[in-house]
């Protein structure tokens, strides 16, 4: 009888929280602002170094890296 009344319990519970969170809205907003696209943009571009600046002679004249050969 305890087990058949904790297997209901189980049962409606379970169907409870599927219930529960199937329902509501499913728009997601941080802070309030659903506006992204400063952020997408930020992650999207790519940052050049300065072109105007001379290679160092310390990496000019390094040997090149050793191989597994």
């Amino acid at each position: 009888m305890l087990i058949r009344r904790l297997s209901l319990a189980s049962v409606v519970m379970g169907c409870g929280l599927l219930i529960g969170c199937m329902s509501g809205e499913k728009q997601l907003e941080y802070g309030g602002d659903a506006d992204l696209q400063y952020y997408k943009d930020v992650a999207t571009t790519i940052d050049y170094p300065p072109s105007d600046q001379e290679t160092p002679e310390s990496v000019t004249g390094a040997a090149e890296p050793r191989r597994l050969r």
